[in-house]
């Protein structure tokens, strides 16, 4: 591990150990640092697995584009396992970082029950990625793929040719409503009763 990968591994350490991330998960890690994010949110209608709408914040084009696209990965990885995922900008060593913050969905009949995050430079570098497991935390050197999930979406580098069998969960063409404003799309989904 070189000294760069040593500060930033050490920087998100304690800035997991400081938020509320271990106890209440991602929506209670770094509000203050979000850039972006994908949320599954329920509004009060039945739905099939604990959310009826899909809320994806754009990130502002000023990020480095390999952000912009590991966020892009993320939302394609959701479609499939479920997870909501945030952007965060957090200063290391007088240098901005980038996060990647992705938590699995965990509800009825439904267990995604994961945490990790992808952390990039100021220059959109990756840098090291780190699954959050109760207070253990389990470094690497790569960025999470597919597998990596509990509920296992395919394999970015396969996502063309990826498991046809296996629609995505949720897609804007699945979507009975779609709202747009400048960086927020809400996407509706109203799930029958069975």
């Amino acid at each position: 591990m070189n000294n760069r990968q040593t500060v930033v591994r050490q920087a998100y350490e304690q800035a997991i150990a400081q938020s509320d991330y271990l106890q209440n998960g991602i929506s209670e890690f770094l509000p203050d640092s979000r850039i972006g994010r994908l949320e599954l949110v329920t509004t009060g209608e039945y739905c099939d697995f604990d959310f009826d709408t899909v809320e994806i914040e754009t990130i502002e084009q000023s990020v480095p584009q390999t952000v912009i696209d590991a966020f892009d990965r993320h939302v394609w990885f959701s479609q499939y396992c479920l997870t909501e995922i945030y952007v965060l900008k957090l200063p290391v060593a007088d240098q901005e970082t980038y996060a990647i913050a992705v938590s699995g969905l965990v509800g009825d009949g439904w267990d995604n029950a994961c945490k990790f995050l992808d952390v990039f430079d100021t220059s959109g570098e990756f840098v090291v990625a780190v699954d959050v497991q109760g207070e253990i935390l389990n470094w690497r050197d790569r960025p999470f793929d597919g597998d990596d999930f509990p509920t296992p979406a395919s394999l970015w580098a396969e996502r063309e040719n990826g498991d046809r069998d296996r629609p995505p969960l949720w897609s804007e063409a699945t979507a009975t409503q779609i709202e747009r404003n400048d960086a927020l799309t809400r996407l509706f989904f109203f799930f029958a009763e069975e």
